[in-house]
């Protein structure tokens, strides 16, 4: 399976009772052991205002995890770009691209919960736009010595760009699809995608992407014109321990207060985000947990690749209740049992 490569994705959820001084530290410490392991890139989410997510700048967080790495890529999953000015980002991802030594992967997005985009004043229903604006701008940042733009919200005149990025033309560029308008939107422009659902659904979603992909390769709209080929993902919540049954103990513990976490700011507001039901076992049903001994979970990862035509799997380790330790130790046992299954 030397054709298909794991990753791992972190919202950088506070944990009960857990400081910030704490979780940053620990976060760096388990990218630390995350280095040495087979895992090709670490993706960081961006949300505010929510326990959810503690690293609301992914600049500046993974400006600090550079430091402590060497072999991993970084990115994120997904800048909001509707939050940004684009010259800002712009420099922002130029600078992260050379302290990375290049090695910086670019998640983007509009957002999905209209509570923290409101809180910024942008509008929800006006925010695919404003991504699609600032997407547009980057681009022409990135590739260019000079910038000038023209739009709805923008007016740039030969402004000079003296950062650039390493990776050219571009850092490689990421979208989260989750209907078939956003497949067709990330393929027509030669991006790497994550979703989810269930193994079986993802199969021919895979196969309708790489057909798409491969036409805007031809036609030279791709926005990754330097990859020969796309990564195609999902992501699954990940635990390992020593039995079966010590992980299933642990996940249905740990799920409430992930599931807490991700709900706040939406009932703080008298709503309810859909995409996770409170029940374990009903979201089990989709795939969702990759959840058991090292066999257990090494059996899962090769299903998984087998049944979906998937190329990447991306797996969040620390969620809920885990702790530092018990996430440490998911992720050493989880690299000792693909080992030989997965190389980073």
């Amino acid at each position: 399976m030397s054709d298909v490569s794991v990753g791992i994705w972190d919202h950088v959820e506070r944990r009960p009772g857990q400081s910030l001084t704490e979780l940053y530290e620990g976060r760096c410490q388990f990218l630390e052991l995350a280095d040495q392991g087979p895992y090709w890139c670490y993706h960081v989410a961006e949300h505010h205002f929510t326990p959810l997510g503690m690293a609301p700048s992914p600049a500046v967080y993974l400006s600090a995890l550079i430091q402590r790495t060497r072999r991993i890529r970084l990115g994120s999953l997904v800048h909001l770009l509707p939050l940004y000015h684009p010259l800002r980002l712009i420099e922002e991802i130029c600078m992260l691209d050379h302290m990375s030594g290049g090695r910086l992967e670019l998640g983007f997005g509009r957002g999905i919960s209209p509570f923290e985009l409101g809180h910024y004043g942008t509008q929800f229903l006006q925010a695919r736009d404003d991504m699609e604006e600032v997407l547009e701008i980057l681009i022409k940042g990135l590739r260019s010595e000079a910038l000038s733009h023209d739009s709805r919200n923008y007016r740039f005149r030969s402004v000079p760009m003296e950062l650039r990025p390493l990776q050219q033309p571009n850092p490689p560029l990421w979208y989260g699809i989750n209907s078939e308008r956003s497949l067709r939107y990330a393929a027509g422009m030669g991006m790497n995608v994550i979703t989810g659902g269930p193994n079986q659904a993802l199969a021919p979603q895979a196969s309708v992407y790489r057909e798409l992909w491969q036409q805007a390769q031809a036609e030279g709209s791709s926005l990754n014109p330097q990859l020969k080929t796309p990564r195609i993902g999902a992501f699954r919540l990940v635990y390992v321990a020593e039995t079966d049954a010590q992980a299933q103990r642990k996940a249905r513990e740990a799920y409430p207060v992930f599931y807490y976490s991700l709900q706040k700011l939406w009932r703080d507001n008298g709503a309810v985000a859909t995409q996770f039901p409170p029940d374990y076992d009903q979201l089990a049903a989709y795939d969702t947990f990759i959840v058991g001994s090292p066999a257990t979970v090494r059996a899962q990862t090769e299903q998984f690749f087998a049944e979906t035509g998937c190329n990447y799997l991306l797996l969040e380790f620390v969620w809920g209740s885990i702790g530092q330790e018990e996430s440490m130790q998911s992720l050493a046992l989880y690299s000792e049992a693909v080992t030989g299954l997965i190389t980073a």
